[in-house]
């Protein structure tokens, strides 16, 4: 089973890694794939958690405008996917109002409503595909609980959290850390970092380098400067050596001080991290890619595999 643990389950198995490095320094134990395969199912579970507490939505809404038999047939696949404490509740189109969808935590609907909802909305087929919509579903619930601006059809969380100002193409005839230093002078700059992020970075690499294999960085630290997790990605059109491995995309992380936050965020960002890492074509046509709006379409495609 260890191919599928490290395919299905990438940010458990580096957390396991991590783990039997530790083991290795503190008892000279060199621990096999295996072990950390088992290793990594119980940091699956801890993960699993995270994602259910996300999920716990308490009361929905399903609006068909052929009437409640087809509003039955959604409630029924979405019976599958959501927690089975949830509330169901069917409407027709002519029986909803913006006032009276406002006390649900979610809207499923088959036809476009006349209004805006203040709940997420997702427009969904009579007869849909529940893989797909189990991740529109986990999407609005991170948009919700993490206060992250709508947007229809993204499934990626690095695409939601990088906007054009927090998107860089690198120099690949400078040095890492020049680069570096150069996307964080400009977040600095733009409001997205405080003025003492560069020095907390630097510190933080002291104790232990932010590069890993697969082409990517992930440099991160405390940011003192905004109460929501803020993410920058950089781009190498030719790959660049540093620490000793070869880089193409830098994931710039601040990370708040205090917030309300819990970890399931950042798990979801190396998930996602993580995942980028083991698609060598994807990581070749980020790095290739010369403006945003391409960089936004590969993450979006890679997060719908």
């Amino acid at each position: 089973m260890l191919s599928d643990v490290k395919e299905k389950y990438p940010v458990a198995f580096k957390m396991a890694e991590i783990a039997g490095q530790v083991i290795e320094n503190e008892y000279a134990l060199k621990v096999s794939e295996d072990e950390l395969g088992y290793i990594a199912f119980y940091f699956g579970v801890f993960i699993t958690q995270n994602d259910v507490k996300v999920k716990n939505l308490k009361k929905v809404a399903v609006i068909c405008g052929t009437g409640r038999g087809t509003a039955k047939l959604v409630a029924i696949q979405l019976q599958r996917i959501l927690n089975q404490h949830t509330a169901i509740e069917l409407f027709s189109e002519n029986e909803v109002t913006k006032e009276r969808l406002a006390d649900y935590d979610l809207v499923f609907s088959t036809v476009e409503l006349s209004f805006e909802t203040d709940s997420p909305l997702i427009m969904i087929n009579e007869i849909f595909d529940e893989s797909s919509v189990s991740r529109e579903i986990e999407k609005v619930t991170y948009l919700q609980k993490f206060k992250l601006k709508q947007a229809r059809n993204h499934h990626s969380i690095i695409r939601l959290l990088i906007n054009e100002e927090k998107y860089f193409v690198l120099d690949h005839t400078k040095r890492y850390y020049e680069n570096l230093d150069h996307m964080v002078d400009v977040l600095v700059q733009q409001g997205y970092l405080d003025d003492d992020f560069k020095e907390r970075l630097k510190v933080r690499n002291e104790k232990g380098s932010m590069v890993f294999d697969q082409y990517i960085a992930l440099p991160h630290t405390v940011n003192y400067k905004s109460d929501q997790i803020e993410l920058a990605l950089g781009v190498f059109p030719e790959k660049i050596k540093a620490d000793g491995k070869e880089i193409k995309l830098v994931f710039l992380l601040g990370i708040p001080k205090e917030t309300d936050n819990d970890s399931s965020l950042l798990v979801k960002i190396y998930d996602e991290v993580l995942r980028i890492g083991t698609d060598k074509e994807l990581i070749e046509r980020l790095s290739k890619a010369t403006n945003y709006i391409d960089v936004s379409q590969y993450l979006e495609q890679a997060s719908r595999l």
